[in-house]
């Protein structure tokens, strides 16, 4: 194996190869997002580009693993996009970002995903991407049995199973992780590459949905340094980067379908603070490729919405945590709602749903009113809603698609509304089915969120009414 370690240090890692570790955990909560993290930064002490990743449709890693890493990270679903799709977005952002090697954060347990049949899961990902796999996991608690838990992930799926190449311990003492990693290596054969010990100070907080969102932590940085000099000391990096090298060449990257020609410009306003963060970079990147200027604003702190707009995107986020502060920003809620049935071609998912609607409890159950673009009142729930992968289908045509268009979402909210609006069909793969979205020939107002990659011709339907906006303006 090549030390690319040296390669990296003097800077002539080869661009073509992208360098590539999957860090695939034995379930959720075992640490893989801190972990992550401490990765992430310590390379980065160590002078070295890391290009982030997340395994699914997570909106909230992605943030850490910027604050971690200074380089915007990439989703890689590969339910809601195919495999050609996901090889070509990675081998961009590879190539854009300059980096010197990758690292894939996985998704809940390495074989979980939608089916048995492995859809969504790390282990799918990292077939896809041809990616040696690290395990992590979470040794508190546990003896020779690890060795038990371990094999048993090996050997599980045997073409999978293989791809597991290295063992990561978290949660243990010095003195343990040398006893695990002693058993690890005689009884399942696989090197284990480092540790990071019970670090109480840098627990990284939840809420519904998830992590609380790196933007408000005022902690985080100094979590970060600790994690990352902790990760310098514990973890074999050598080890770490000869690893990634194993990864096969990559093609050189192409165009994506969907990736046109600039088209005529645009401008879009898309509401982003700390109500409003739930973007996938790639969306956004796809949006500019076909003519966009992003004009990014604050429905929190502005009071009016950028000048010469031409569409508005409202993106997921906790809308429920600062309802009182959206909803008194009258003049802005005015602004919206006015431009909004107007005509002014917009995209709203989840918490932007939320927003646009007539009214949302808080998790007080205060109700505060919001922008009344649709009728739809919100209140917060102690459960998951509708939540997971679906297929929609459009009941009539409106501003994104065509009367039977099938498009593949994500749902993750814990949100009910007296009207999820009746545009479209949205169905499980149990057959399941329920009616959602508000979808007409100037608004997608909906709880779904969209890969615009999964169907390209969406963002271009939506950018080509934005430029028929442009041209009624004169």
């Amino acid at each position: 194996m090549r030390d690319l370690e040296a390669h990296l240090s003097a800077g002539t890692a080869p661009k073509h190869m992208f360098p590539r570790l999957v860090l695939a955990g034995t379930g959720s909560n075992c640490g893989k997002t801190t972990f992550t993290a401490a990765l992430l930064r310590a390379l980065q002490m160590k002078g070295c580009l890391v290009q982030p990743f997340k395994v699914g449709p997570d909106y909230i890693d992605p943030m850490f693993h910027l604050a971690a890493s200074g380089l915007p990270s990439g989703n890689l679903d590969s339910w809601l996009l195919d495999d050609q799709t996901l090889r070509q977005l990675f081998m961009r952002r590879m190539q854009a970002s300059q980096a010197d090697l990758a690292l894939v954060e996985g998704v809940m347990g390495y074989y979980d995903g939608l089916d048995d049949q492995l859809s969504g899961s790390t282990a799918q990902l990292a077939d896809i991407l041809d990616a040696p796999v690290v395990l992590l996991v979470d040794g508190s608690g546990l003896g020779l049995s690890i060795c038990a838990l371990i094999s048993g992930y090996q050997t599980f799926s045997e073409k999978a199973g293989q791809r597991i190449a290295g063992v990561l311990l978290n949660q243990v003492s010095a003195a343990g992780y040398q006893y695990l990693k002693r058993l690890i290596e005689k009884h399942c054969t696989l090197p284990v590459l480092g540790f990071l010990p019970k670090m109480a100070d840098c627990q990284l907080g939840n809420r519904h949905l998830g992590l609380v969102p790196a933007a408000e932590d005022p902690e985080l940085e100094e979590k970060l340094s600790r994690l990352g000099q902790q990760a310098c000391e514990t973890i074999d990096w050598q080890a770490v980067c000869e690893l990634a090298a194993t990864a096969s060449p990559l093609p050189r990257p192409q165009t994506p379908a969907g990736w046109p020609e600039i088209h005529p410009r645009c401008r879009i306003g898309v509401a982003r603070d700390l109500a409003f963060n739930f973007y996938y970079e790639d969306n956004l990147d796809l949006l500019r490729a076909k003519g966009a200027e992003l004009c990014f604003f604050s429905p929190l702190a502005d009071q009016n919405l950028p000048p010469d707009l031409d569409g508005l995107y409202f993106g997921g986020g906790y809308p429920e945590v600062f309802a009182g502060q959206l909803s008194a920003n009258h003049t802005l809620r005015q602004q919206i709602r006015e431009q909004v049935r107007a005509g002014l071609p917009t995209v709203a998912e989840c918490g932007g749903f939320l927003y646009l609607g007539e009214s949302l409890s808080d998790l007080d159950g205060h109700g505060h009113p919001m922008c009344g673009v649709v009728s739809s009142q919100a209140e917060m729930t102690t459960r998951l809603q509708h939540f997971g992968y679906q297929t929609l289908t459009l009941l009539k045509d409106g501003l994104l698609g065509q009367l039977g268009d099938q498009i593949r979402i994500h749902e993750f909210h814990y949100c009910t509304s007296s009207d999820y609006g009746s545009d479209c069909l949205a169905t499980k793969t149990s057959g399941a089915n329920h009616s959602t979205v508000f979808h007409s020939d100037t608004a997608w107002i909906g709880y779904p969120h969209l890969h615009f990659h999964s169907q390209p011709q969406l963002a271009e339907n939506w950018l080509q009414r934005c430029r028929d906006w442009r041209q009624q303006k004169g």
